[in-house]
C-alpha cells in the first residue's frame, strides 16, 4: 500500500488518467462515466445456441461481444470445402457468411452493442460479412462499434503458419485499416494480441516486448499503405493477457501504455495518438 507520503512534495509520479503518457488510461474519467465494457466471448458451433447465450448475457449486463469463428472459417474455408471436413464446428461458431451472423445476432441491437471478431487468418472475409450485416440492419456508421481484430502475427505464432505469405497478410491488414478508418469511426481493424506468448510462458517483460514489436510492424504496414501515423495508431486495439498477480498485472499494463506513447511520439505522431 502506498500513500502520498511515499512521494513527498511531488505530483502523482504515474501521471493522471487521460493525460500523457496515458499510463493510467486514455480517458480523463476512466470508467467512471460510462462504466466498464464487459465483452463476452462466444464460441459454440450451433448458431441458435450461440444466439440464446448472447441474449442471456446481454440481459445479464454484457455490453459487447466477441465472436470466435470455427477453425474452418478462421482458415478461410467454406463448410462444403473438402479441406474443412475436420475443421468445421471445431473451436468456434459455424458462421461463414452474413446470413449466419444474422442468425447468431438475432434480436441484438447492433446500434447499442459492439461486435468484435476472432477470425484468425480470414479476417478480411469475416470483416466483410460483419459490415454486410450492419448495412442489412441499417445501422448508421456513427453508431457502429466493434473490432475486426486482424492480427496475422498472432495467428502465425499460435498456429505456426499462415495460408498466405506474411507480406500479403500485412498488406490485407493495412487495406482493411485504411477502409475502416474512412467508413467507421468507432471500429478498429487491427489487434495486437499477446495471448500466444503469455500462454507459452513469456514473462511480463517479454510479453510487452513482443506486443510492442508487433505494434511497430503493424504501424509500419499501415503507414506504408498511406495512412497518417495518428490514424494508424488509433486503428490498433491492444489485448494483453494477465495472470493472477494483480500488482504485477497493473505494472505490466502501465509499462505497455508508457512504451506505446513513446513509440507513437518517436514515429512522429501527436501526443493524443499515443493513448493506448
Amino acid at each position: 500500500m502506498y500513500t502520498r507520503r511515499d512521494h513527498p512534495g511531488e505530483t502523482d509520479s504515474e501521471g493522471y488518467p487521460g493525460l500523457s503518457p496515458f499510463v493510467r488510461g486514455s480517458q480523463l474519467l476512466g470508467a467512471v462515466r460510462a462504466g466498464w465494457d464487459l465483452r463476452q466471448e462466444h464460441a459454440h458451433p450451433d448458431l441458435g445456441t450461440t444466439n440464446q447465450a448472447i441474449l442471456e448475457d446481454l440481459q445479464g449486463g454484457v455490453t459487447s461481444l466477441l465472436l470466435r469463428l470455427d477453425a474452418a472459417a478462421r482458415n478461410g474455408y467454406d463448410p462444403d470445402d473438402p479441406a474443412a471436413t475436420e475443421l468445421a464446428g471445431r473451436d468456434g461458431i459455424m458462421a461463414y457468411h452474413v446470413d449466419d451472423l444474422d442468425t447468431a445476432l438475432a434480436g441484438v441491437h447492433l446500434d447499442m452493442v459492439g461486435v468484435t471478431l476472432e477470425a484468425g487468418a480470414a479476417f478480411m472475409p469475416a470483416a466483410a460479412a460483419l459490415v454486410a450485416l450492419w448495412r442489412r440492419r441499417g445501422v448508421p456508421s456513427a453508431q457502429v462499434r466493434g473490432a475486426f481484430n486482424a492480427d496475422p502475427f498472432a495467428v502465425l505464432v499460435r498456429d505456426g503458419q499462415l495460408p498466405m505469405p506474411v507480406e500479403s497478410a500485412l498488406a490485407l491488414m493495412a487495406d482493411l485499416a485504411v477502409w475502416t478508418f474512412a467508413n467507421y469511426p468507432d471500429v478498429t481493424a487491427v489487434r495486437v494480441g499477446t495471448a500466444p506468448y503469455h500462454h507459452a510462458g513469456a514473462t511480463a517483460a517479454q510479453d510487452i516486448a513482443f506486443g510492442m514489436a508487433t505494434a511497430v510492424e503493424y504501424l509500419r504496414a499501415m503507414t506504408a499503405a498511406g495512412m497518417k501515423v495518428d490514424a494508424a495508431a488509433k486503428q490498433i486495439l491492444f489485448s494483453f493477457s494477465l495472470g493472477t498477480h494483480h500488482f504485477l498485472a497493473i505494472a505490466k499494463l502501465r509499462a505497455a501504455r508508457r512504451l506505446w506513447a513513446r513509440i507513437v511520439n518517436a514515429s512522429g505522431g501527436a501526443v493524443a495518438a499515443g493513448a493506448m
